[in-house]
């Protein structure tokens, strides 16, 4: 099998970090770009692009190939650009991934995307609820407040409950995204984002409530 000549990665901050803009994300991209040997700044580099489809994080992918053509010296470049992440964390005051291990974004399938072409959307149904969570959970300052937000942002939202009734995890779903049979295609949090998990909701909201004195 051919070696890839194409290398790819993802970059996201949790959903407490400050709103970085596009200047500052373009600043990101270039200095992974740069740590990784993909395009380094005091040489030529590989042709390579950056693409912000969400608030909280970009793709970044690159043609593995020299104008020489030659390949890049990029050797754990994986190790390389999660150590440039953690210098950025600390210079900006991000929220370090160390004190929360595990966290990750699930993106669409080709068959998604397929799907999502030939309804028109803009965007895959995983890309979209993952939109409204974030913003959703922006403007919430309470689970339930959280939830009808959610709803208000025409998403449908299935709650899984304990013995006592409690909540204990929850579902979303795009209307119009249906599965076999007719039914709303529910995807669970934690596969859509593990950062925003109802614990982690929870979590957030609590910080969150703190940090703005409010008393219960």
């Amino acid at each position: 099998m051919p070696p890839s000549r194409v290398w790819h990665c993802s970059v996201r901050t949790a959903p407490e970090d400050p709103w970085l803009s596009d200047q500052q994300w373009a600043t990101v991209a270039r200095r992974i770009a740069h740590a990784t040997g993909l395009a380094p700044f005091d040489r030529p580099g590989c042709r390579w692009v950056a693409v912000r489809h969400a608030e909280h994080h970009i793709h970044l992918a690159g043609v593995t190939v020299l104008p020489d053509g030659s390949r890049p010296g990029m050797h754990r470049a994986a190790v390389r650009a999660q150590a440039e992440c953690r210098a950025i964390e600390a210079e900006w005051g991000l929220r370090p991934v160390g004190q929360d291990t595990g966290l990750s974004t699930s993106y669409p399938t080709t068959a998604e995307i397929i799907k999502a072409e030939q309804h028109g959307w803009a965007e895959p149904s995983r890309v979209w609820l993952q939109r409204q969570m974030r913003q959703a959970l922006l403007e919430a300052t309470t689970v339930d407040g959280y939830a009808k937000a959610l709803t208000e942002r025409g998403v449908l939202v299935r709650w899984r409950t304990a013995a006592d009734g409690g909540a204990v995890g929850y579902s979303l779903a795009r209307p119009g995204d249906t599965g076999t049979g007719g039914a709303p295609l529910f995807f669970a949090a934690g596969r859509l984002d593990s950062a925003l998990t109802l614990p982690r909701v929870l979590r957030h909201l609590s910080t969150k409530k703190s940090n703005e004195g409010i008393r219960s």
